[in-house]
């Protein structure tokens, strides 16, 4: 038996990270037994645990692969846990010791903000400080905005990019701790603390964007606690004996790159001391965001005066230089996500200008921009002739995220699609779950994550990362009395006449339905009641917000009086250029309501909340008022039928009793009208090969998957695409972009037909909060002859294989993971519970091994 990934708050070895309540988890591997029998956890302030300030105790029969309890932690102070577990099988493992560090908690910060006259030159803030021993352990807690990195004895601290990240700096500042206890030495030391503009200041949001959002100033806060060997503290803050001078780093931005001329010199300039609030510092809930994947040229396309360079897929980062460049040497990097005419091309960017410029001092080998990035599969590098002598990196950058999903198929390109939702997840969950990474925009649209987040959640863990969104959703929200805008965060932007309405306007389904949708997908796919708890005040939040506008709607317990954006980019309406679909707006935004409401329902009945009965009257009084406003006395619909609506009709049960067939004989219709092609948007998108696979039609699902054609999913993959595009036609059949205003070539959300890929091929429909933790339930057709999936849950990884044997005969090979569970149904609806081990299923038959 083993005991592995332990995690604290699901970090891995968390320093300085808010820690309110403790979750502690494990998973347990190569066990002979099916589930736990005894579990004890112990944590100590001593890494020789000799100390136990915490002890469980024994607890029996205990099966679960987390533990939930609060502490009376100090501030500044690391904590060491381990876990041991014995199985029903009589085995026993004790895990390796792991730990947590706190951050400053209530204890009053003694640094001061300080900042400096602002110039065309990002500045560097700096300390000189002697030790007169070896250092034995030191800290240093620091924020810096917009965006910093730090620097001791000239090497960059961590491998942590992009610092602090975007959250609601309004609301809240998040900090960071570091360990810079190997940074340090006897003797002299230099901190070094640069700052770039970032989205805290810099030109951030569409249409030309806004410049200081938040504020004016670049800004830092830093407190360093260093103890000697000898037992001594040295404590250095922020304040007016810091020396401030001009970096090499000039315009920066998130969007039109960064400039560095390492030729100029460095001038010293005025420290200021800030009065600013301190008391907005908070421990950090972000992950980090770190390199994730480092990629080699694959193709060098030389032009007159420039060379294109083709990493070969799609990423969001950046690339560095390494080799000899002479003094006033400039190079200028640009960045593309595709060619035309087998040349650099950039206008779907709109105005963010993504370059990287450098100009050298003769000295420098390696060369990288700080505080920006892009999303990019071609660079167009300018003032480098031999490009060969030069060693050119492309490196992925994203929250630390563990990937936990895996498909593999007999068709190569659907494997190629399945890759490409997976590599869109990655090019834009970059702090917050942005819409695309390469163009004026790269907000965190609120129905792009609600719409994708079941995907995310199978192919990343991302239960952190998702938890820190919701942290900002919260707080923007609270602004807006229980609403919910477009994007979170929301810039600080003031109405004007104008404006675009998406910067001021709040409040529509789908996108504020994320409210909902978000803390309920976390709660199936990892099972935390205590974290559902903690965020099922946005979820009423929302219901009540519209409760509220339904009961000022001239028929209450519908949403039909505000602004929708419906069926977002669908294709049924007759005008591609029109983005809202032909479906009814307003009945997508009761529907949605409806399903929001059922959503409180549910988490009201796991964490025990008093309101359950109250959400239990509101959706039938949501469901009488739908059915009897679009529907007939004959159960038919009265609207006109879409794709979209018979899917999300049907997919929310949201018809007259025993009509159901008629529903489904209008979607079958439709589909076969459309030659089994989609014209679905963001809304029907997700749900009309789930509405197919459940109600009869599973052969169908699999021909709208396996569809070449416009629109379609492997129409991209046909065009050579590597991620997931915004609109179902951002490239033409020739390869030519189909506009510029609004296309981008890394948006997930279409992306979400890896859900069903999961649910369907692979069969899982996971509930982690349940007693049956798993239905495996997957739908095979000849179409498709072999699939072989998996999914590293909360408990370890469940796998689910199959191949057809014959045209009639399938072979299931499935893997429960220790402490697991499965509820399993064949297409047969033959069914099996199944705990921890490894099954055969052959002609209805179970066999173990």
């Amino acid at each position: 038996m083993k005991i592995v990934n332990l995690l604290t708050n699901n970090i891995k070895n968390p320093i300085g990270y808010r820690l309110d309540d403790l979750h502690l988890s494990w998973k347990v591997m190569e066990s002979k037994g099916v589930h736990a029998k005894v579990v004890r956890i112990v944590i100590s302030k001593d890494p020789n645990l000799q100390h136990i300030i915490f002890d469980s105790g024994c607890l029996y029969d205990y099966i679960q692969s987390s533990y939930d309890l609060k502490l009376n932690l100090e501030p500044r102070t690391r904590y060491y846990w381990k876990v041991t577990v014995s199985s029903d099988a009589g085995d026993e493992a004790c895990s390796d010791i792991v730990w947590f560090e706190t951050g400053k908690l209530e204890e009053p910060w003694q640094a001061k903000w300080i900042t400096t006259e602002e110039t065309d030159r990002m500045p560097i803030f700096c300390k000189n400080f002697t030790l007169d021993h070896e250092v034995g352990k030191a800290r240093i807690y620091l924020c810096g905005l917009g965006l910093y990195e730090l620097s001791i004895n000239g090497k960059k601290v961590g491998e942590e990019y992009l610092m602090p990240g975007y959250h609601s700096y309004d609301c809240f500042l998040q900090y960071q701790v570091m360990d810079i206890t190997g940074y340090l030495w006897q003797g002299r030391n230099k901190i070094s603390i640069v700052l770039g503009e970032g989205w805290y200041k810099g030109r951030f949001g569409f249409e030309g964007g806004f410049t200081n959002l938040y504020g004016d100033k670049k800004k830092c806060i830093a407190q360093l606690e260093i103890t000697d060997m000898n037992g001594e503290s040295l404590q250095i803050l922020t304040d007016e004996t810091w020396e401030v001078f001009e970096s090499s780093i000039l315009q920066n931005g998130i969007y039109d790159g960064e400039t560095i001329d390492n030729t100029l010199e460095r001038k010293g300039g005025s420290v200021t001391v800030l009065n600013d609030d301190t008391k907005c510092l908070e421990e950090r809930t972000n992950p980090r965001i770190v390199k994730k994947g480092k990629f080699k040229p694959v193709k060098i396309i030389p032009k007159a005066g420039y060379q294109i360079v083709d990493f070969g897929e799609s990423i969001t980062g950046w690339v560095e230089l390494n080799g000899s460049f002479q003094e006033n040497q400039t190079i200028k990097i640009s960045y593309s996500e595709v060619l035309q005419d087998n040349d650099f091309y950039r206008d779907n960017l709109r105005t963010a200008k993504a370059e990287f410029i450098c100009t050298c001092n003769g000295e420098e080998t390696q060369i990288r921009p700080h505080f920006t990035f892009y999303g990019f599969r071609y660079i167009k590098v300018e003032g480098i002739e031999q490009i060969d002598e030069v060693k050119i990196y492309a490196y992925r950058l994203m929250s630390d995220l563990e990937t936990t999903g895996s498909l593999i198929t007999s068709n190569k390109k659907v494997n190629q699609l399945f890759e490409n939702t997976l590599r869109s997840q990655a090019g834009n969950f970059l702090d917050i779950p942005t819409d695309c990474p390469q163009r004026d925009e790269r907000m965190g649209w609120t129905g792009d994550a609600g719409i994708f987040s079941p995907t995310a959640c199978f192919h990343m863990d991302s239960k952190a990362f998702f938890s820190n969104y919701l942290r900002n959703l919260q707080e923007e929200q609270q602004k807006i009395n229980g609403s919910i805008p477009f994007f979170v965060p929301k810039p600080k932007v003031s109405p004007r006449e104008g404006i675009n309405p998406f910067y001021i306007d709040d409040g529509v389904a789908i996108w504020g339905d994320a409210a909902t949708i978000l803390p309920w997908t976390l709660y199936e796919y990892y099972g935390d009641a205590k974290l559902l708890k903690a965020q099922y005040p946005i979820m009423t939040a929302w219901v009540d917000y519209v409760t509220r506008r339904s009961m000022e709607n001239e028929n209450p317990y519908l949403w039909q009086n505000d602004r929708q954006l419906g069926d977002w980019l669908a294709l049924d309406n007759g005008n591609i250029h029109n983005p809202i679909g032909k479906t009814d707006s307003n009945m997508i935004a009761s529907a949605y309501y409806y399903r929001s409401v059922q959503f409180c329902e549910k988490a009201a009945g796991v964490i025990g909340d008093c309101r359950r009965n109250d959400f239990k009257q509101l959706e039938n009084n949501i469901r009488k008022a739908f059915l009897s406003y679009y529907f007939d006395e004959e159960g038919n619909y009265k609207g006109e039928l879409t794709q979209t609506a018979c899917a999300l009709l049907l997919t929310f049960q949201l018809y007259p009793k025993d009509t159901k067939e008629k529903l489904v004989t209008s979607l079958r219709n439709l589909m076969e009208l459309n030659d089994n092609k989609l014209n679905t948007g963001f809304v029907g998108t997700p749900l009309l090969p789930i509405a197919l696979s459940e109600n009869g039609m599973n052969h169908m699902a699999y021909e709208l998957l396996l569809n070449e054609q416009y629109p379609g999913w492997l129409f991209e993959v046909n065009l050579g695409a590597t991620t997931i595009w915004e609109r179902w036609n951002s490239l033409l059949e020739d390869g030519t972009i189909s506009g510029t205003e609004m296309n981008s070539l890394n948006h997930y959300a279409y992306g979400s037909i890896a859900n069903w890929m999961y649910r369907y091929l692979c069969g899982f429909h996971p509930s982690m909060g349940e007693p049956v933790k798993m239905t495996i339930r997957p739908k095979p057709d000849p179409l498709i002859p072999t699939v072989s999936g998996s999914w590293d849950s909360p408990y370890g990884v469940y796998q689910c294989s199959w191949n057809y044997e014959d045209k009639n005969k399938v072979c299931y090979k499935i893997k429960i993971p220790f402490n697991g569970n499965a509820r399993v149904i064949l297409s047969d609806e033959k069914e099996f519970y199944l705990e921890a081990g490894s099954y055969k299923i052959k002609e209805g038959k179970v066999y173990e091994g």
